[in-house]
């Protein structure tokens, strides 16, 4: 998968996949309250997760590449390692 968002990212850009992950994450957000409302199914909403997973994954290259490291991994390990703290 992370050839794919590489190969998007260099296929339309950094700016414009940016931009196209904050329009999928807001469409996720209408769609999470459509569903609490009873307006849409579990299946429309798991779409437009399954449309952030695969932008955020052109998030992390496009961040990783600008940091030449993996920066947004090791915030990912510090976070969940923090929540795992706080859920003991």
């Amino acid at each position: 998968m992370k050839e794919i968002a590489k190969k998007a990212v260099e296929e339309w850009g950094a700016e414009v996949q940016t931009k196209m992950a904050i329009e999928e994450m807001a469409e996720l957000i209408v769609a999470l309250n459509h569903y609490d409302r009873g307006r849409i199914t579990l299946e429309e909403v798991a779409s437009e997760i399954a449309d952030v997973k695969i932008m955020m994954e052109q998030l992390e290259y496009i961040i990783d590449k600008k940091a030449e490291k993996e920066l947004v991994r090791e915030q990912e390990k510090y976070k969940k390692s923090r929540l795992a703290k706080m859920l003991e």
